[in-house]
């Protein structure tokens, strides 16, 4: 049986499944007293191409991620965040052993169709070769509620 996590790494892109993995990964660290530290990776691949599409300058989009990276703060829990280019889930690993995170939390999905495109499922990435836990958190519709099955 897996011991309770000394250090969570919670990797974020900034969409809602990783606003909702926030949600699961502070409550992780409130609950246990673990090490909290948020990542953003900056894909080096793709940070000019994709700030080109957004009509961001690279450097400007550093600084976006800088302040959205203020979200994950919690006046009764102590948060680190980093903010490193690179490869997302090479990076996500390269942290993770560089912190001596033994637990890893992120969202399902959030890029778009052309960064999927490129770069593979991040998560699954992450799943495959981490070798400590990871857990996954899917984005859950706006009600907060699971949709009904299809019917038919």
């Amino acid at each position: 049986m897996p011991t309770l996590p000394r250090t969570i790494l919670l990797a974020t892109d900034f969409s809602p499944s990783a606003d909702q993995a926030w949600q699961v990964a502070s409550q992780l660290a409130r609950a246990t007293g673990a090490r909290l530290i948020v990542l953003h990776v900056i894909p080096t691949e793709i940070a000019g191409y994709e700030a080109v599409l957004q009509g961001l300058p690279v450097a400007e989009y550093r600084r976006q991620a800088e302040r959205a990276m203020s979200r994950y703060q919690a006046a009764d829990l102590p948060v680190e965040t980093r903010l490193v280019e690179g490869p997302p889930a090479e990076t996500i690993l390269r942290v993770a052993a560089d912190t001596g995170a033994d637990f890893i939390v992120l969202g399902s999905h959030g890029h778009g169709v052309l960064t999927r495109m490129l770069l593979g499922s991040v998560a699954e990435q992450v799943l495959r070769k981490a070798p400590g836990l990871v857990l996954v958190v899917k984005s859950l519709p706006a009600s907060g509620k699971k949709s009904p099955p299809p019917s038919g």
